[in-house]
């Protein structure tokens, strides 16, 4: 993760210049490194400063389609998406505007979409995700359920388990969405997204401590992961444990109320227990 920091860095630290190759070679690695970190503006107007003929290709279209993703911004997705349909109607394209749409709260038409579909673009196995994610965004989860479970069960990446693992607790409840992250874990333990939302959910506390220690080790600036970990600690009533996260949670992120409240808490119970 601290490549691209070093990236920014170097190429930030001087004027970029050099031959209209390297040039854009460098705002190309820098709007990279940008985008990787989540700094979307930053990413956007790096990548502004490359050549119309490579802004235009079709690598840099994908990374603009990242780039909105990320940052939410599904409408300009659409709108790039419907200009590339006028010229060339490829089935990507129809697959990606089902895509943004279903994020952009537009399920109905994404469904829509679908539908217009040829037999044989129908028959793509993308296209049972698409379907299942429109179907749970429409609140369609008992017929959205078996599309995303095949989704999952070709292809158990992280996107997939948490959009599996939301129509479960819609359909079947709390307690069997918890069992499928837990399966999912075992198989995946890398998965922090899904480990995330697998701590939160855990009644037993002393299971929620270790798994939020489970992320705080990788996720060492993660104030989300180090302030939970922290309130359930202060719950067990290990505050000398708590005040360790606690204070770690406010160096990443001092202006954030709920973590001021957290160590507040500690703090006084710290005091009151002397």
């Amino acid at each position: 993760s601290g490549y691209p920091i070093k990236v920014i860095h170097l190429i930030t630290a001087s004027e970029i210049k050099g031959s209209d190759t390297q040039k854009s070679e460098q705002w190309l690695m820098l709007g990279d490194s940008y985008l990787s970190i989540g700094l979307h503006k930053q990413a956007n107007e790096a990548y502004s400063k490359l050549p119309s003929a490579l802004k235009n290709s079709e690598s840099m279209e994908m990374r603009y389609f990242q780039l909105y993703e990320q940052s939410k911004d599904y409408q300009a997705a659409l709108t790039l998406i419907n200009k590339n349909l006028l010229k060339k109607p490829h089935t990507q394209y129809k697959l990606l505007k089902i895509h943004f749409q279903t994020l952009n709260n537009q399920p109905l038409l994404a469904l829509k979409n679908i539908e217009s579909l040829s037999k044989k673009e129908k028959e793509l196995p993308a296209i049972q995700g698409l379907m299942g994610r429109a179907l749970l965004k429409n609140k369609q989860e008992i017929k959205a359920l078996p599309l995303l479970q095949l989704t999952y069960d070709q292809g158990p990446s992280s996107i997939n388990a948490l959009t599996l693992f939301r129509a479960i607790y819609k359909v079947k409840g709390v307690s069997q969405a918890v069992a499928h992250l837990e399966r999912h874990l075992a198989k995946f333990p890398g998965d922090e997204a899904s480990r995330m939302i697998y701590a939160s959910l855990l009644e037993n506390k002393d299971e929620m401590i270790e798994q939020y220690k489970i992320l705080a080790k990788s996720q060492v600036e993660n104030f989300i992961v180090l302030n939970n970990l922290a309130w359930a600690l202060y719950e067990q009533e290990k505050y000398l444990e708590a005040k360790t996260y606690a204070d770690r949670a406010f160096k990443a992120s001092p202006n954030h109320k709920s973590i001021i409240n957290t160590l507040n808490k500690i703090n006084d119970a710290l005091k009151a227990n002397k």
